[in-house]
């Protein structure tokens, strides 16, 4: 069998963090004064970044400078509820499990930040070998921009076209194909399947084992 790696997004795919962040979200409009959105509409806000859920998330005419600072009142309330309803899909550690016994080296690529990525992944997928975890940086573009797909392939030694990009958004899908990898869109995300069929995912699984059997079958 050859050498092959996965690279996992992370909110919407391995773990189900909606509510903890629209929670978060809200208490941020909420001490402004500002609107809040249902659980739900957090679905579509969320996937590009801190930043840009921000301007998604306050009114249009909310000034750069108020935004910005919306994203720090966000960090100082998300790290004392990141971990309130948060969970791993069902299957996610049977299915990494099953990956790791069958040799397949495992990623990390989120467009959260850094240092909730590094926490989160620590507290619910302790015990997952993951070579290599990356939330956003300011020294790499966030996604779809592939610098961090192509970076975490280097680190990992394994070619792009040996390795899969695992998401449930476009932004995911435009990654991996960009970066000259193969695609899986999941379905039980925050985006919705046309969106992944649309951004020509090379397949879209409704299960985490249905990701096995396509590695499998693919290798």
């Amino acid at each position: 069998m050859m050498n092959r790696a996965i690279i996992f997004d992370l909110d919407g795919t391995l773990l189900n963090s909606l509510d903890d962040l629209a929670d978060a979200c809200n208490i941020v409009l909420q001490g402004r004064g500002f609107p809040t959105h249902p659980t739900g509409a957090y679905k579509i806000f969320i996937g590009d970044g801190l930043a840009v859920l921000m301007q998604r998330i306050v009114p249009k005419e909310t000034e750069e400078e108020t935004v910005q600072a919306c994203c720090n009142e966000f960090a100082q309330v998300y790290k004392n509820c990141w971990h309130a309803k948060s969970k791993l899909y069902d299957g996610i550690s049977t299915m990494l499990s099953d990956l790791v016994d069958d040799g397949i080296t495992l990623a990390i690529l989120s467009n959260k930040p850094d240092a909730f990525t590094q926490i989160i992944v620590e507290h619910f997928l302790r015990d997952v070998p993951f070579k290599y975890i990356a939330g956003q940086k300011k020294d790499i573009p966030k996604k779809p921009d592939p610098a961090g797909a192509i970076y975490a392939a280097k680190i990992l030694g394994i070619p792009a076209e040996n390795t899969i990009f695992v998401g449930d958004s476009a932004g995911d899908i435009q990654t991996g194909r960009r970066a000259g990898m193969k695609t899986i869109g999941v379905s039980w995300g925050f985006r919705t399947e046309e969106e992944l069929r649309a951004n020509k995912a090379d397949k879209i699984v409704h299960s985490p084992e249905e990701i096995i059997y396509y590695v499998r079958a693919t290798s």
